[in-house]
């Protein structure tokens, strides 16, 4: 089940539909201030093993400092035992072209 709330992340609504549709159990704003989980993935076949997805939002770009937006926030969750991911928005918008290939109507430059 997914809880929707007001104000919550479309890309973190559509990552915990995705993942809840393939049976897992997902919430959605896990936790406190800057401690807060975007989407929480845990797979009901696996006790004990929980997936924190922390996504590119506005609130993980209002913390300021660097060291704890990429290495405290996540050494604390990964030290109560969760297992982090880093989602970047680019990667789930459709239309972007990928990483490394030609801009649409242009051929690949030869190596």
């Amino acid at each position: 089940c997914v809880v929707r709330g007001l104000g919550i992340d479309p890309l973190a609504l559509k990552l915990a539909d995705r993942h809840a549709a393939g049976g897992a159990e997902v919430a959605v704003e896990v936790g406190h201030s800057t401690l807060t989980v975007d989407v929480a993935v845990r797979d009901p076949a696996t006790p004990g093993k929980a997936r924190a997805l922390l996504l590119d939002t506005e609130r993980n770009y209002a913390i300021p400092d660097l060291v704890e937006r990429y290495v405290t926030r996540p050494g604390v969750f990964r030290a109560f035992g969760w297992d982090v991911e880093h989602v970047l928005a680019k990667d789930h918008l459709p239309g972007l072209p990928v990483a490394n290939s030609p801009a649409p109507g242009k051929p690949r430059a030869a190596s």
